[in-house]
């Protein structure tokens, strides 16, 4: 199998064959989303290079070695780097325009449970059918139409600041996605937000 396959499928193992936010069955476009792109996944570019070099340059060159080990290489397609999402929802995550940071509870399981908190980057109303296409994408960027949690079954809009319970019965074949790298992606975004570049802007 390819390696993006393998990912997707552990991903809805780990997720009970649903999009982790929507509870979207599998069968309707559920993707494995990496949390840090596998383009930044090797050194093998001046961009590449760039990108890691000014990890270690702001978090400092330990913080920049254990998010190598968490996601670089291959390790670019391990559950601790993926998500299984709808493919609507997988192209806004990518795009920076919503984030999941991770919510500290005390829980006496960290290895089985972790609590995010979703917060939309958008500009406009954020609340769009998460079944789109991707061809729709234009309208879910206008706001024209709203994101829910399960248009068959569940039709709250997803608002800024709700929080979702992620979960696996199995800790060592099936980890949880890394808060780690979930706080990477969102301070990426903010960072990217703060020098001035659109939300829409690709990796």
């Amino acid at each position: 199998k390819r390696r993006n396959a393998i990912l997707r499928e552990d991903c809805l193992r780990r997720q009970l064959d649903r999009c982790m936010l929507t509870h979207t069955h599998a069968d309707l476009n559920v993707e494995a989303c990496h949390i840090l792109p596998h383009s930044l996944a090797a050194k093998t570019s001046y961009r590449n290079c760039i990108f890691w070099f000014m990890l270690a340059i702001l978090l400092g060159a330990d913080w920049q070695r254990r998010i190598w080990q968490l996601a670089g290489g291959n390790k670019s397609y391990a559950p601790t780097n993926g998500l299984a999402l709808g493919n609507g929802m997988h192209t806004l995550f990518d795009r920076g325009l919503f984030t999941l940071r991770p919510v500290t509870l005390g829980c006496s399981d960290a290895s089985r449970i972790v609590d995010v908190q979703l917060n939309w980057k958008t500009r406009t109303h954020t609340a769009t059918s998460v079944t789109m296409l991707p061809g729709e994408l234009d309208a879910q960027l206008s706001g024209d139409t709203r994101y829910r949690y399960n248009p068959l079954t569940d039709p709250r809009s997803i608002r800024n600041g709700d929080r979702f319970r992620l979960f696996t019965n199995d800790p060592e074949k099936l980890p949880l996605p890394s808060p780690v790298l979930l706080e990477l992606h969102a301070a990426l975004w903010a960072l990217i937000g703060a020098v001035g570049l659109t939300e829409t802007n690709k990796q």
